[in-house]
C-alpha cells in the first residue's frame, strides 16, 4: 500500500519464504539458477498442498481436521505427485526425440515438479528435463511435459539427485587434485630440503 511501509512487511516476507524455497530446492537437486521459475513453483506448490494455513508445521505433525490451502480451495487433498525437486526419473521416450532402433524405451531425466493448468488443474502431467540435456551441451535443456503414467519415480527411500552428485563429484576431484599438486615438490624432491 502506497506510504504505508507497514503494509510492505508481509509481502517482503512471502517473497523471502519463496526465494528461500527455491534455493534450497536448487541447492538440494544440483541445479543451476536457470532453473529457478521451477524449483520456485515447486516450492509453492508442496507448500500449498502439505502444510495447513498458518501452521509452519508439516501436516504430519498437525491435528486432525487441519487444513491445507489446496484443501480449503479445492475441498479434497493433494492425490498428485509429491516428489522432491530434481530427484532422476524415467520417462518414456516422446516419439520426436532422435533413437536407434534398439534404444531404451525409457530416458533418465530430471523431476521439475507437476503441470497445472491454469485454475491449478492437474490433468496428470509432470514437468521433466531430459539427463542427457544437462551434459555441458551448447543448447538448452529441453523443458517436456509428461503424462504422469509414463514416468517412473523411485521409491521413497532411494531418491537420487544426479546432478549434485555429479557436481560432488567434481569438487572432490579438484580438491584431490589440489592436494596431489601439494604434495608433486616433495615427490620428485624439489623442496630443497635434504
Amino acid at each position: 500500500t502506497p506510504w504505508r511501509p507497514k503494509s510492505d512487511a508481509r509481502i517482503e516476507r512471502d517473497i523471502g519464504i519463496v526465494s528461500d524455497g527455491a534455493r534450497s530446492n536448487l541447492t538440494q537437486s544440483g541445479l543451476s539458477h536457470a532453473f529457478w521459475p521451477f524449483a520456485a513453483q515447486h516450492f509453492c506448490h508442496s507448500t500449498n498442498t502439505t502444510i495447513p494455513y498458518n501452521s509452519g508445521y508439516p501436516l504430519a505433525n498437525m491435528p486432525p481436521g487441519s487444513k491445507t490451502p489446496w484443501y480449503t480451495r479445492f475441498h479434497s487433498d493433494w492425490n498428485g505427485p509429491s516428489y522432491p525437486f530434481g530427484i532422476e526419473v524415467h520417462f518414456k521416450t516422446p516419439a520426436n526425440f532422435e533413437t536407434l532402433k534398439f534404444d531404451a524405451k525409457t530416458q533418465p531425466g530430471i523431476y521439475l515438479g507437476v503441470f497445472l493448468q491454469p485454475g491449478c488443474i492437474f490433468k496428470g502431467e509432470c514437468i521433466v528435463t531430459p539427463l542427457s540435456d544437462l551434459s555441458g551441451r551448447e543448447r538448452s535443456p529441453r523443458i517436456l511435459r509428461i503424462r504422469q503414467e509414463e514416468v517412473r519415480f523411485p521409491e521413497k527411500d532411494a531418491f537420487v539427485f544426479p546432478v549434485k552428485a555429479a557436481k560432488d563429484n567434481v569438487q572432490q576431484l579438484k580438491l584431490a587434485n589440489a592436494q596431489m599438486l601439494e604434495q608433486f615438490p616433495k615427490v620428485i624432491g624439489l623442496t630443497g630440503e635434504n
